[in-house]
């Protein structure tokens, strides 16, 4: 493998499929020109320690698609030049038993402008002041944990798109929450000077289709609210992949979801 990758000197896009680690893996790609990697695993089980960021020195964007986390995929990750980072699971959103490990990893990443994360539930996820743009998309939140999420946001100089589930997560099952809860936090955001809502829509389900087969465009219809401040219809600033993912990907036990575009930037001081 490493005879044969070592010739592909022009090659700058990459897309990995593993189950696990394999000796030699990231030595294979020492010394070529990789800018993007796509890295998909169900389980990651490492072998080879920490030669990703070793190997990978010109890499600018990473994309991940695991199932199930775990310490050494974190740490794996860890001091690599990534400007760009996306993290999701192959069906639903990821579930990240070690929140600690990965806030360790993206704070090592000095050149980080751009994050995009599909969670199963909420977690605390490092804000760096290099950040210029964050997609959070979110399978249940809590209004608690999007008042948290926003005001931790507000302290930066960031825009990006928050996508979530009106609901709570037991492990098992979700239960609905009522869009009002999240309503009247928006009129709360109104307060915050430096914090700009340019899109806050609030849809609901119009029929239980099966999610990956029918269109998950038909199964919403958008919720006409005086309190909701929306933006252009054709903004085309929400549609990425992991948007899309999103949407297919929403259980059909959800009743409700919110779509916000927000852009936040530093109160002048005089």
């Amino acid at each position: 493998m490493s005879q044969s990758l070592s010739s592909l000197t022009q090659l700058e896009m990459t897309s990995i499929g593993l189950s696990s680690d394999s000796h030699g893996l990231w030595k294979a790609y020492r010394g070529l020109n990789i800018k993007k990697l796509s890295w998909w695993t169900m389980h990651w089980k490492v072998k080879d320690g920490l030669l990703m960021a070793e190997s990978l020195t010109q890499l600018e964007k990473l994309f991940i698609c695991v199932d199930k986390d775990s310490p050494g995929l974190w740490e794996n990750i860890s001091g690599l030049n990534i400007k760009g980072l996306t993290l999701r699971s192959h069906s639903e959103g990821l579930f990240v038993k070690h929140v600690s490990l990965l806030s360790q990893s993206i704070s090592s990443f000095k050149y980080l402008d751009s994050l995009t994360v599909h969670l199963r539930t909420y977690i605390d996820i490092k804000v760096l002041q290099t950040l210029k743009c964050l997609n959070f998309y979110c399978d249940a939140l809590l209004p608690s944990e999007l008042r948290e999420l926003v005001y931790k946001l507000s302290a930066s100089t960031l825009e990006g798109n928050l996508a979530f589930n009106c609901a709570s997560f037991n492990g098992l099952s979700f239960k609905r929450i009522p869009q009002e809860d999240y309503i009247a936090f928006n009129q709360e955001m109104g307060s915050l000077k430096q914090l700009a809502v340019k899109r806050f829509r609030i849809y609901d389900r119009t029929n239980h289709f099966i999610k990956w087969i029918d269109s998950e465009d038909s199964a919403w219809s958008e919720r006409a609210n005086k309190v909701v401040v929306d933006d252009d219809h054709d903004d085309a600033s929400v549609v990425d992949d992991g948007y899309t993912f999103y949407i297919k990907s929403i259980s059909p036990e959800i009743i409700n979801r919110i779509s916000m575009r927000f852009q936040i930037i530093p109160v002048m001081v005089i």
